[in-house]
């Protein structure tokens, strides 16, 4: 019950903060034009991605760092309410919602890291920054994960939260519950707030399909590609995760600049049940890797 009223008031403080001091306050205080973004990247002709850049952090325009911050499974942008208002007063922050998730549209190919990876880097591209920091929780990890074995000379730093480099790193009872779409958990939460922000809320159960296929079967990385990759990572672990320890410990290893940082106590939602310490771990993070 206290990390439910904790989660609330954090909530309500985002929405005040994204209604009220990004709209009214900074735009009053600054002379700089847009500091808010809200807009969509054509991938296809059949999905708009859509992002926002939040541009409220001191200091000469050359010398400012850019986050992206990538979501988890199912769910979108909203999923950093609790770190947005910290690191958005440090950082240049870049969210998106992956493709099919949030607002943007689904579109008509099967989903894969690094298909969610070629997205953002067409993302940075279209916004000509070149180099960037990646804090990315489940989902959203394994995506910055591909992104820094792909194109390492890009990623300043990665922070993972409760990702995984193989789908074998998933727990047994994980394993069970996504393996159909009638033994899958749906969670209410997610339906709720896909049917809220998305322009295609009846495309849900055909979201969670393509969703659970890709639990299934990816990530496929190995040992060898995680050795390749150059990119100073921390992966950020709960104990109760829905990833195995053994796996986590195997990918910090494994990562020639890799380390390994265990929550005590804590499940695979550290994003809301420890949101200062993980808005905390990535801005020192990012500091030791400027």
């Amino acid at each position: 019950m206290a990390i439910f009223c904790i989660g609330i008031g954090y909530f309500i403080y985002y929405l005040g903060w994204r209604w009220f001091y990004l709209r009214v306050v900074v735009r009053n205080k600054t002379a700089r034009g847009k500091v808010h973004t809200k807009a969509y990247l054509a991938l296809d002709a059949t999905t708009q991605l859509y992002y926002e850049v939040i541009d409220i952090c001191q200091g000469p325009e050359n010398n400012k760092e850019t986050l992206v911050l990538l979501h988890g499974g199912l769910t979108s942008i909203t999923a950093w309410f609790s770190q947005l208002p910290f690191l958005a007063r440090r950082y240049r922050v870049i969210c998106l919602d992956l493709r099919g998730q949030g607002r943007s549209t689904l579109g008509d190919l099967p989903f894969s890291y690094r298909l969610f990876s070629t997205d953002v880097f067409r993302l940075m591209d279209q916004l000509q920054i070149q180099r960037f920091h990646i804090a990315g929780w489940s989902d959203g990890g394994n995506t910055g994960l591909i992104a820094a074995l792909d194109h390492p000379e890009r990623i300043k730093s990665l922070v993972t939260v409760g990702s995984n480099y193989h789908y074998s790193g998933l727990k047994k009872t994980v394993k069970k519950d996504i393996s159909t779409v009638e033994t899958f958990s749906h969670p209410i939460m997610a339906r709720l707030l896909y049917s809220i922000e998305s322009s295609h809320p009846a495309r849900w159960p055909e979201l969670v399909k393509r969703t659970l296929a890709l639990w299934r079967d990816y990530p496929r990385l190995n040992e060898s590609d995680l050795q390749k990759v150059e990119t100073p990572t921390l992966n950020v672990m709960g104990e109760y995760d829905m990833v195995s320890r053994a796996h986590a410990e195997n990918m910090s290893e494994y990562l020639p600049m890799g380390k390994l940082k265990i929550i005590s106590g804590r499940g695979h939602s550290l994003l809301f049940t420890e949101p200062k310490l993980i808005s905390k771990m990535i801005s020192d993070f990012i500091l030791e890797n400027n």
